[in-house]
Order: structure tokens, then sequence, then C-alpha cells
């Protein structure tokens, strides 16, 4: 979430910082963009160059996206599963007393 906000330089993307441009993989990335708070997954087979507009406009679909419209910020639980080969997503914003769906079954061939 750090790259989101801020103009990293060559040096911030490292390794040691977390960040791989050749991830290969499903990721699950919780950003503010446009003023919403939104939970995307993605199947990574490396992402060098990709940014935030990129991301939101070519990748966001219903099936692997949502908008968080009741979380502002703060503490965020998450549930994530793979039943049946599709990733199924919830959050929580009342530390864990109540859910709600955000990513239901999508599935991705790297679960097969």
């Amino acid at each position: 979430m750090w790259y989101l906000n801020h103009a990293p330089t060559y040096e911030d993307f490292s390794v040691g910082f977390g960040f791989r441009a050749d991830y290969n993989g499903v990721g699950l990335y919780f950003f503010k963009h446009e003023n919403k708070w939104r939970c995307l997954s993605i199947y990574n087979q490396g992402l060098p160059g990709l940014t935030v507009e990129q991301a939101v406009n070519n990748l966001t679909s219903p099936e692997n996206s949502c908008l968080m419209n009741d979380f502002d910020g703060g503490s965020l639980d998450i549930k994530y599963r793979v039943v049946d080969w599709g990733l199924q997503v919830d959050y929580s914003t009342d530390n864990g007393a109540s859910w709600v769906q955000c990513i239901k079954n999508k599935t991705y061939v790297g679960y097969q």
C-alpha cells in the first residue's frame, strides 16, 4: 500500500522492501483510489511498469474486486480462502463481529 501513496525512487523497488516485479501468483491488494477503498485480486505474471491507473482501469472487474464503501481507514480484518479453485475474500471493519463478502469464487488457473 505504501507504493500507492508515495512516489518511490528506483532504490525503493528492492526485494528487501518486499517488492518483486517478477512475482508470479495471486496477490490481494487493498488500496484507496479516487477517495474509495478497494480490494483487488490479480494473478501476477510479473508486474514491471504497472501503474495504479493501469491496474484499476484494466485489471478491475466485478468478479475480482470490490469497493469497500463501509471502510474509511483504520483496522481491517481479512478472511481469504480457496474453495473448489475459487478465491473468496471477506473483510470486517468491526474486529470480526460481522463480515462483508468482497470477492466470491474468482477462479485462477494457478489454483488448479
